[in-house]
This record gives C-alpha cells, sequence and structure tokens, in this order.
C-alpha cells in the first residue's frame, strides 16, 4: 500500500468475483443446445438435452461433484428437455454425461389356424426378435407380413410349409408398435378351386339361356371391375349346391371368388325373418336409382343388420372397400335413361363411372348386382338357379339388386333392378316391398373347413 504523500488515513478495498468454471456436456444418442456451459462457484447454468429419434433419456450425471436437477429420465423421456448443473462449491470443471437407451415397441402376432412361441414381444429401434411359429394340422404358411413398416425374414410359404419355423422381424428403426400376421392356407379360395372343376368356356348371358344346362364354377377375366383388383373371378352359376357356407350363424351362398381372392357371399335369405322393404321412398330425381342414396330404406336396412350381427372376430373377416357396383348401365327399353337396352347388353362383371358420375360404393357390405344375378342365372322363367327360392305371395322370394334400372324420362320415376321370385325385373324404387339379402367379402387369407352336410365353415 503506497501513501503517495497523503496526510491522511485511507480505507483499502479488495473487490472480489466468484470464479467460473466449464460444464463439458457429453453422451451418444444425445444433442444438447450448447457443448459447454459457464457456471460459477455455486451457481448454476441451464442446458436443453434431446435424444435421438428412437431413444430415450435414461440417465444424467457430472464429475467432480456437480449435479444435475429437473432430468425426467425413462421410456417416456423423448423429447427436447432444459436440465440444470449445479456447481454446488466445487473449485474445478465438470463433464457431464446423459445416457441414452433404445425405445422398445411391442410386435404382436396374428393369424388364424397358427400358433406362436410368444403372442407379443418387445422390439428395440432398429432391432431384431425371432419368434416360432406352427401351423394346425392340416393347414401351411402362406404368407407373412407386418404393419408400419416392420419385416419378417426367414419365412418359408408354400404347401410344404406345414412344421415348425423360426422366423425373424425387423423394426427397421420404426417409432410405433406393429401387428405381424401369418396367413395359413389352403384359403377358402384353394379349397373352392380344389373342390370344383373350373369352366373357362363362357357361359350364353342371353335372355335365351338356360343356366340349368351350364352349372359350375366358371372363369372369367375381368378389368376394371368391382372385385378388388383386374384379373380372373370364378362365379358359380346355375343349381349348384356346393356353394353353402356357414358364418357368423347364418347360411349363404357363394357368389363368386373375386379378383384379388376375396370372397363374395350371399345370405340365403332375407334380413329379419324376410321383412321386405322398399327401395326408397321418392322416385323423382334421377338421383334415386342408386343404392347410397337410399336413405332410411334399404341401404340403412342392410347396414344396421351387418352392425347387429357381424361382429367381433366375424367382422375383421369382412374385406371393406370398393367392392360394390351402383354404376347404372343396362335398362328396359329408350324409354329409361342411363345404361344399354336391355336387349343389348351383356354382364361383364366391370364397374365403369356412368353418365351421372357413379361407381363404387366403398363398404362392408351391399347388395348383389345386375351383372352377378345374370351370371348366376336370374333369367326370366329360370328356375335351376341357386339363388331361386320359390314363389310366394308375399313378396318374402323376391329381392332387390343394387343396379340402377334406370329413370323414366316422361314419368320422371327412379327405377332399379329385382328378382321377383322367377323374373328378371325392373320395379320403380317406392312401389314395392321386397326382401334384402346382403352381400359380403370374406378376406383373402380366411380359411373354411366343411361340416357332414358338405357345407364350407367360416373359420
Amino acid at each position: 500500500i503506497n501513501n503517495n504523500n497523503n496526510t491522511s488515513g485511507t480505507t483499502c478495498t479488495i473487490s472480489t468475483s466468484k470464479r467460473s468454471f466449464t460444464a463439458t456436456m457429453s453422451g451418444s444418442n444425445v444433442s444438447f443446445g450448447s457443448s459447454s456451459v459457464s457456471v460459477t462457484y455455486g451457481s448454476t447454468n441451464t442446458v436443453t438435452v434431446t435424444p435421438s429419434s428412437g431413444y430415450y433419456i435414461s440417465d444424467g450425471s457430472c464429475t467432480n461433484g456437480y449435479t444435475i436437477t429437473g432430468l425426467s429420465t425413462g421410456s417416456s423421456a423423448t423429447s427436447s428437455q432444459t436440465i440444470t448443473i449445479n456447481n454446488n462449491n466445487k473449485t474445478s470443471g465438470t463433464t457431464c454425461t446423459i445416457s441414452t437407451s433404445k425405445r422398445s415397441f411391442t410386435v404382436t402376432m396374428s393369424g388364424s389356424n397358427v400358433s406362436f412361441s410368444s403372442n407379443s414381444m418387445s422390439i428395440t429401434y432398429g432391432g431384431t426378435k425371432t419368434v416360432t411359429i406352427t401351423p394346425s394340422s392340416g393347414y401351411y404358411v402362406t404368407n407373412g407380413s407386418c404393419t408400419n413398416g416392420y419385416t419378417i425374414t426367414g419365412l418359408s410359404t408354400g404347401s410344404s410349409a406345414t412344421g415348425s419355423q423360426t422366423i425373424t422381424i425387423k423394426n427397421n428403426s420404426k417409432l410405433y408398435s406393429s401387428t405381424c400376421t401369418i396367413s395359413m392356407g389352403p384359403t377358402f379360395k384353394d379349397r373352392i378351386l380344389a373342390d370344383n372343376t373350373i369352366k373357362t368356356t363362357s357361359p350364353t348371358l342371353t335372355t335365351t339361356s338356360d343356366a340349368a344346362n351350364e352349372k359350375g364354377l366358371y372363369r372369367v377375366n375381368v378389368s376394371n371391375g368391382f372385385g378388388g383388383g383386374n384379373g380372373y373371378t370364378y362365379i358359380f352359376r346355375g343349381n349348384v349346391t356346393n356353394n353353402v357356407v356357414i358364418f357368423a350363424g347364418f347360411t349363404w351362398r357363394i357368389v363368386r371368388i373375386n379378383e384379388d381372392g376375396t370372397v363374395r357371399l350371399m345370405l340365403d335369405t332375407g334380413i329379419n325373418n324376410n321383412t321386405t322393404y322398399v327401395f326408397n321412398n321418392n322416385a323423382s330425381n334421377k338421383k334415386y336409382i342408386y343404392y347410397s342414396n337410399s336413405g332410411s330404406y334399404v341401404k340403412k336396412a342392410v347396414e344396421d343388420w351387418y352392425k347387429s350381427n357381424i361382429t367381433g372376430t366375424n367382422a375383421n373377416k369382412v374385406a371393406s372397400g370398393n367392392y360394390f357396383c351402383q354404376s347404372a348401365r343396362v335398362v328396359l327399353d329408350s324409354d329409361y335413361s342411363y345404361g344399354a337396352l336391355y336387349g343389348d347388353y351383356t354382364p361383364d362383371l366391370t364397374c365403369p363411372t356412368d353418365d351421372n358420375g357413379m361407381r363404387y360404393v366403398s363398404a362392408s357390405v351391399g347388395l348383389l348386382t345386375y351383372d352377378e344375378l345374370i351370371y348366376a342365372g336370374g333369367y326370366n322363367n329360370i328356375t335351376s338357379f341357386y339363388l331361386y327360392k320359390g314363389i310366394s305371395g308375399n313378396n318374402d322370394t323376391w329381392w332387390w339388386t343394387m343396379s340402377p334400372a334406370g329413370y323414366h324420362t316422361s314419368w320422371s320415376y327412379a327405377f332399379t333392378w329385382s328378382y321377383d321370385g322367377t323374373n328378371l325385373q325392373k320395379h320403380g324404387v317406392p312401389d314395392t316391398h321386397m326382401t334384402v339379402r346382403p352381400v359380403i367379402n370374406l378376406k383373402a387369407d380366411v380359411t373354411a373347413t366343411k361340416n357332414s352336410s358338405g357345407y364350407y365353415v367360416v373359420q
């Protein structure tokens, strides 16, 4: 201390500041708002930490007596968070390490007529797991796939794949759980084809044809149809008896195998004890020729019946999509709009967009079409085909299709095609009460056995 020639005393003040130390951030599969921060003696500083995709924060600690507060850990700690680094009166720097772990996701195994060594398992992000699958007696593996981008390797398929096998399921760096389905054969389609001699010639699809002389299962090449794709459909015709199916406690008839391998069924009787319905209560506009515009009448009756009776695991076996066609394609004569004339029209099971822009009905349930009825053999005065139910004065053997029969231009009246016991007919949509016989499509991987009566029983 220097007096510097002063004649009085002095007070000397010494000022101090807290020292600062560096906290270096460290960790794999995690990023930081700053790779290092300055922390003063006895004080704190904050830093943001963000785990990489597919990881969560599992732990965090610092060297040299520093501590971390505000750190969330565990499988739910997958987002950014801001933590606090505490110096705790330490006189050196520190390294703070944030630890991460891979996230785990659940894989659920699914399939009929097959068992699994584990019905569900946990797979880490980007990781793999093995599971052993065993077909039930009489079945073989036909396919396997997983949802949400997971893949299966090591799966043997085909008629020889009847024994147990171990497959590998891979996560492929996906951030979701998955369901892996193993499909078994023979599928319902396989059984139907094996049980029939396939006819590759074309039946005579005219009003003079007698379906009784052409009964069997016909192969038809279809494009632009309503069977889930392009390719071969296999359709029953005539007075066949080997297309009876038991499903969900009801008796059905197989109409055809669709192009995508789904199987189209029609209920063998009318719903609700053959209750009869008008197609619609209004015929004054061309829009009422369409099933999708039948309001609270036929369409609602069909859908309500389906929701009440096809439930649970049975509903899971039914395909949904563009399996129903309401395109206006054929009319009785030139007094009707929207379609070719009855005598000039040849059914082809296609479903083009019609003059009103109408085409598919995307649903799980619907009704038969004009084309399918003709292929089955439903001409005028033809009784030798499998959909024929006899004649009744109560209209309980009459039933609606979902195919428009045109709009009468002079009468301003909407018509739909139907089958009235022995005749293919057009009826005004509000004029006649008829039964409805729902049509559904069983998924391509559905299987079936036969009972003692020779009926197919869906598994």
